[in-house]
């Protein structure tokens, strides 16, 4: 076969060959390996993303409870006797407030009735004074 420029389809064919096998070896060297890397850090920053939403959402929702637990503490001091939490003047070492004014860990129950602010208003006032003596 006699083409012009002296072509040899022969030449070509291998040349095509090479190419094929140069870029096969590319693919499977380079782009898959970036490729599976990609999507990893893509999937590890959706995560994160999920995780920090959820972090958000939980927050809110504490911070929702505090403040209304501080809207309950707010209206039982307003609704309590004169010296704060209703107990008299003699407190009990088992006494909420006498256990807040010695630095003791107030249970949960004091907490969650929002009694905190009550045991801040008695250990302010006269009667506890009194009775610490």
């Amino acid at each position: 076969m006699n083409i012009p420029l002296n072509i040899d389809w022969q030449q070509i064919l291998l040349h095509l060959l090479n190419f094929v096998i140069l870029a096969g070896g590319l693919y499977l060297l380079l782009y898959k390996p970036v490729k599976a890397f990609m999507e990893k850090r893509q999937q590890y920053y959706q995560e994160q993303d999920a995780k920090a939403a959820k972090t958000l959402a939980d927050a809110e929702k504490i911070a929702a409870e505090v403040r209304q637990q501080l809207k309950n503490a707010d209206a039982d001091a307003a609704a309590a006797s004169g010296n704060g939490c209703g107990r008299g003047a003699a407190l009990p070492a088992r006494c909420d407030c006498f256990a807040f004014h010695h630095g003791r860990r107030l249970s949960s129950s004091t907490i969650r009735r929002g009694r905190l602010s009550q045991c801040l208003q008695h250990f302010m006032s006269t009667e506890y004074i009194r009775a610490m003596q």
